[in-house]
């Protein structure tokens, strides 16, 4: 799960890669992006239209926005 922003700081390119090849070698798992708003927002050029193309590229790769806290609480 990555709930940071999609700003620079945080950059949301590298996780990106990073779920690709994680996705990769574990085809058992999902990898989740949150986010709290209506939708996904980003000051970094590129971003949202690199999410959302790994997001239709990849099944597993989930986009879930307008969560609470209590829906990103992990639950066994």
């Amino acid at each position: 799960m990555y709930s940071s922003r999609l700003d620079k700081e945080k950059n949301p390119f590298f996780m990106m890669e990073v779920a690709k090849e994680f996705l990769k070698q574990k085809p058992e798992f999902e990898w989740h992006v949150t986010t709290s708003g209506k939708e996904f927002r980003s000051m970094l050029p590129g971003a949202i239209d690199a999410l959302n193309k790994l997001a239709n590229e990849e099944p597993r790769f989930k986009l879930l926005n307008g969560l609470t806290k209590e829906d990103n609480d992990y639950k066994e």
